[in-house]
Order: structure tokens, then C-alpha cells, then sequence
């Protein structure tokens, strides 16, 4: 994030964490701070208006134009070798026909 380095999660992965951790399995003589999904919701929600995290979208980091350019040209590359190939044995085909011709 403008350009450094994040940590992300996703909700309900975090939810699924909290409610297996020590804090939502009681102690002998002590009650548990997450028994419902609901509850590790509602906490999670406290520290989100507090801001110990926010919510973001995911961006895919996006090719440089001089990449793209670099694949376009490998492409061309690849397609003029088989068009040299197609062209050469054009080349033979005509040089066989101009034969053909001055021996009739």
C-alpha cells in the first residue's frame, strides 16, 4: 500500500482463528471473552472504528507498459520466424514451377 509492504486477512478466516484460540475456550473459574461467531464479529468491529485495521481491496499488480511491450515483440518474433518459413518454402515452390516451365 502506497508502496509498502501490507499484511492482509480475510474475515472469515479471522473470525474461524479467533474462535479457536485460548481466548474462546474458558479456564476453570474464568469465562470466555468469544463463544458465538457474533461476539468475535462484534469485537472485530470495535477494533475496525478504532482503526487497528482497515478494509481494502486486493489490487493485482499490473504489467509495465515496457513488458507488454516485450511480449508483443517476442510474439512478433515467434510469427515472422514461421512467416520466414512459409515465405522460403513459397520461394522453393516458385524456383520449382519457373523449372517446370523453361524445361516445357
Amino acid at each position: 500500500m502506497m508502496g509498502h509492504r501490507v499484511d492482509y486477512f480475510i474475515a472469515s478466516k479471522a473470525v474461524d482463528c479467533l474462535l479457536d484460540s485460548k481466548w474462546a475456550k474458558a479456564k476453570k473459574g474464568e469465562e470466555a471473552l468469544f463463544t458465538t461467531r457474533e461476539s468475535v464479529v462484534d469485537y472485530c468491529n470495535r477494533l475496525l472504528k478504532k482503526q487497528f485495521f482497515h478494509r481494502a481491496l486486493k489490487v493485482m499488480k499490473m504489467k509495465y507498459d515496457k513488458d507488454i511491450k516485450k511480449e508483443k515483440d517476442k510474439g512478433k518474433a515467434e510469427s515472422g520466424k514461421e512467416e520466414d518459413k512459409k515465405s522460403k518454402k513459397e520461394n522453393i515452390k516458385d524456383e520449382k514451377t519457373k523449372k517446370k516451365k523453361k524445361k516445357k
